[in-house]
């Protein structure tokens, strides 16, 4: 009796019902956010750093975890790929891959805004 959740079985399918769609959503939405928030750690927040302590006002914990963690970011499309080839799920790993993508996106989005606004908070409390 085969197994219709193994990998063997998921290679038996078409090519459009593999999965390569779902991988796409997972790397593309990962790999995107990796990269804005690089871009933004690496150019925008040093920038606004001596702004913010020229007030006298100790940036947040999020805020510093952002201008020296930005690098963190890049594990994400590595870990949708790891989930898309060895993760639990059988035919639903690709699922899972893109899921995992898309968490990440929201998750570095969420990370950046507060990061970047939460130090302005601070400087409207003291002034």
């Amino acid at each position: 009796m085969n197994n219709p959740y193994s990998v063997a079985a998921r290679a038996s399918l078409p090519p459009a019902s593999r999965g390569y769609g779902l991988l796409a959503v997972g790397v593309l939405s990962s790999g995107l956010t990796a990269i804005v928030m690089t871009a933004i750690g690496f150019f925008v927040v040093p920038q606004f750093q001596e702004v913010f302590t020229s007030f006298g006002v100790a940036l947040p914990w999020l805020t510093r975890a952002l201008i020296h963690g930005y690098g963190w970011a890049w594990i994400a499309p590595v870990l949708v790929l790891l989930q898309w080839f060895r993760g639990p799920g059988g035919l639903y790993r690709p699922h899972l891959a893109a899921v995992l993508g898309v968490l990440a996106m929201l998750g570095g989005a969420l990370v950046t805004v507060f990061g970047l606004y939460l130090p302005m908070f601070q400087i409207g409390a003291v002034v």
